[in-house]
């Protein structure tokens, strides 16, 4: 049976005949894992979005953070 999200080989943790499948905490960032791991990226995607965002000339600034500075 394969992952529905990554169709890995039985190793994703969002896999349900995985060993390390967990009903609670298996979600698709295991699946992004398990891709980065396949694919040999010695960064993680989590790093590489990152990086990505402080790449933007403009950093982005919510609206909740701009609220926090006015206390």
């Amino acid at each position: 049976m394969t992952c529905d999200i990554c169709k890995d080989d039985g190793l994703c943790k969002n896999n349900k005949v995985s060993n390390d499948f967990d009903e609670f905490y298996s979600d698709i960032y295991d699946c992004c894992d398990y891709i980065d791991k396949k694919e040999g990226n010695k960064v993680g995607w989590m790093q590489r979005w990152s990086n990505n965002i402080q790449k933007n000339e403009k950093p982005y600034k919510s609206n909740f953070s701009k609220w926090v500075e006015t206390l």
